[in-house]
């Protein structure tokens, strides 16, 4: 942050201008625009924004939407992690009453544990991991991964990719209905494996898809641990 810019009539103080760098795009756009992108600038996309993300849950916050259209992109390949607008402190030393209202980030991106409705009111900044997971996913793909207009369909996208949650997540999930649907995927739903849906993707960066996509959070990388994986170790 540069400056803060604010209104000349104190009287009626309704806005209030952040200044911040300028950054020439977004990763979205990079994405959508660019054929190729090198195992080197996945590499340096991802560390940058891992590194962010490792520094903001240190200060118990949690993002809330991850998503390339919120990751900025300068002509120097740096990243930068905007719109803190559904950003919430889990910190009860700095805010008690802090809201872990389940209908946060943008669906494509949003954690198993928030759709399916386990853990939905007790998540964690782990919500931001699987989100990373899809943007990494998609750097891949140069597409979403989960891009489905139905929620039902992405569900479906989950289970076939995925198989059924753990059983200890199914048992959190007090909804019939949805545990009967998970079921109803798992005998319908063709399942894909990793291999075949990103061909030709390395070892390492298929590891480390695996290790953010899964539906446990306990099980899920934190950025800290993500950061250590093999798939960065000529950036350290």
């Amino acid at each position: 942050m540069h400056d803060l810019i604010l209104p000349s009539d104190l009287s009626s103080f309704g806005e209030l201008y952040v200044v911040t760098d300028y950054m020439d795009t977004d990763l979205h756009d990079v994405i959508r625009l660019n054929s190729k992108i090198s195992r080197q600038h996945k590499q340096y996309f991802m560390y940058q924004l891992l590194r962010g993300l490792k520094y903001i849950h240190s200060g118990g916050v949690i993002h809330r939407d991850i998503k390339p259209q919120n990751l900025l992109v300068n002509d120097k390949y740096e990243l930068k992690i905007c719109d803190f607008g559904l950003a919430t402190v889990k910190n009860e030393k700095i805010n008690a009453t802090y809201d872990l209202t389940p209908y946060v980030v943008t669906r494509w991106f949003r954690a198993p544990e928030l759709l399916l409705k386990y853990q939905n009111k007790n998540y964690t900044s782990k919500i931001d991991m699987w989100s990373a997971g899809c943007v990494f996913a998609e750097l891949y793909l140069r597409k979403v991964l989960f891009g489905e207009r139905d929620l039902a369909k992405q569900v479906q996208r989950f289970v076939a990719l995925l198989g059924l949650p753990p059983q200890h997540l199914m048992d959190q999930i007090k909804d019939v209905s949805v545990r009967n649907f998970l079921h109803e995927c798992a005998s319908k739903t063709k399942r894909v494996t990793f291999d075949a849906l990103f061909p030709g993707i390395e070892k390492d960066a298929l590891d480390l898809l695996r290790r953010l996509l899964c539906y446990d959070p306990a099980e899920r990388l934190s950025a800290e641990q993500a950061l250590e994986h093999p798939f960065f170790k000529e950036l350290h």
